[in-house]
């Protein structure tokens, strides 16, 4: 939770006439003003119209600006509150300089993009959307790991060469999800979710998160959770500490035949020791929607083998991927007018 984030210190001249930056008591009693920069390409101008008029109605305006930095700077120089951003932008110390005291909402779950440690010095609070994409992330693990638990990946791989493997069956393995150990690693409002769902299959679940501390699953460290795991599943933002969390000494703790889905941060996990162990047959299966860098360069030599499953950065997307932002954009700015708190804070210490 952020605390300590008091209303700017500073006035501003613009159109709207001269302010005084309130404080939390008054905040609501004033037109909130909002900037929304380069919106992404999944909202659609009905959906942003429909945005904008919902919050004008709730005493908040929101503005969309499409372009460089250089154009942000006049607009925020007028009075901005809020700063509403997609991944796809990057918030550096210039933008973050001129919203002092303000806050910055992205509409995505990771919030890498964003400068923390200016924020942190220049009293910017933090808000993230993880909501907007939670249930589709939990629905592409769910189909990744019973396709890769099933090893329909080595089996497809297989047939589209004209083997008929049905004889390799035992030594590839299939097994059932049913009474399975997920060590879900992140144990934020993604991981939670993940977590029920297994449960839900009759999976055994065990957390790890030295920050999270919950009362309806098994938690270890990490590296007592990894010998139990037929599943590693990753839903923890990138951060200092997480980058590089899973190697190859890490992936080798894990059961032979175990399968690894990452659809967090590609950071996080070692993509080649990753392959590496799968071509060796150490791991089962493997799903990789995440990468070092994106566009990963070779999509086409990954995908040339057995038990692997990729997509682009896809896990998170549905078809009402704009009405599920709307409706998240909106709660979180009706809740940062109402209370200066946003429904899912970032620690920016």
């Amino acid at each position: 939770m952020i605390r300590g984030i008091t209303g700017l210190q500073r006035r501003v001249v613009s159109h709207w006439g001269t302010i005084a930056r309130p404080t939390p008591a008054n905040f609501r009693r004033r037109t909130m003003r909002v900037l929304r920069w380069n919106p992404s390409s999944y909202e659609t101008e009905d959906d942003l119209t429909h945005e904008s008029q919902e919050l004008r109605s709730l005493g908040i305006d929101v503005r969309c600006l499409r372009g460089a930095e250089a154009s942000l700077a006049a607009h925020i120089a007028e009075g901005c509150d809020v700063l509403v951003v997609t991944s796809g932008t990057k918030v550096g110390p210039s933008v973050i300089h001129g919203l002092s005291g303000c806050a910055i909402l992205t509409t995505t779950s990771g919030y890498d993009h964003i400068d923390l440690n200016a924020c942190r010095q220049h009293r910017v609070a933090v808000g993230r959307s993880p909501d907007v994409r939670r249930d589709a992330v939990v629905e592409y693990v769910m189909a990744t790991t019973y396709a890769l638990m099933r090893r329909l990946p080595s089996l497809q791989y297989a047939s589209a060469r004209g083997e008929w493997c049905r004889s390799e069956l035992p030594m590839l393995a299939p097994r059932l999800l049913r009474d399975a150990t997920a060590v879900v690693i992140g144990l934020g409002v993604i991981g939670r979710a993940m977590t029920d769902m297994f449960q839900r299959h009759g999976v055994r679940v065990i957390g790890v998160d030295p920050y999270v501390q919950v009362t309806d699953i098994a938690q270890m460290t990490l590296d007592e959770a990894l010998p139990h795991a037929d599943l590693l599943t990753l839903h923890c933002s990138a951060t200092a500490s997480s980058r590089g969390l899973i190697g190859a000494s890490r992936l080798k703790m894990l059961k032979r035949g175990a399968v690894v889905v990452n659809s967090a941060r590609g950071a996080v996990l070692n993509l080649s020791d990753a392959v590496q162990l799968l071509d060796e047959g150490h791991l089962g299966g493997l799903a990789v929607d995440v990468f070092p860098r994106e566009p990963w360069p070779d999509l086409a030599g990954l995908t040339d083998r057995r038990g692997i499953l990729v997509s682009p950065h896809a896990a998170g997307f549905s078809s009402d991927m704009g009405t599920l932002i709307r409706r998240s954009v909106t709660e979180s700015l009706v809740s940062w007018r109402e209370s200066r708190q946003f429904p899912w804070p970032v620690h920016v210490g």
